[in-house]
């Protein structure tokens, strides 16, 4: 159940990263 919490975190962390690189490097080829 621990590693699952930490999974989703982890994912929800690599969206949100990817979001704030998209919005500072709009054009980057993501």
């Amino acid at each position: 159940m621990m590693e699952q919490t930490m999974n989703e975190k982890e994912e929800l962390v690599k969206k949100s990263l990817f979001s704030f690189v998209r919005k500072q490097v709009p054009t980057a080829q993501l």
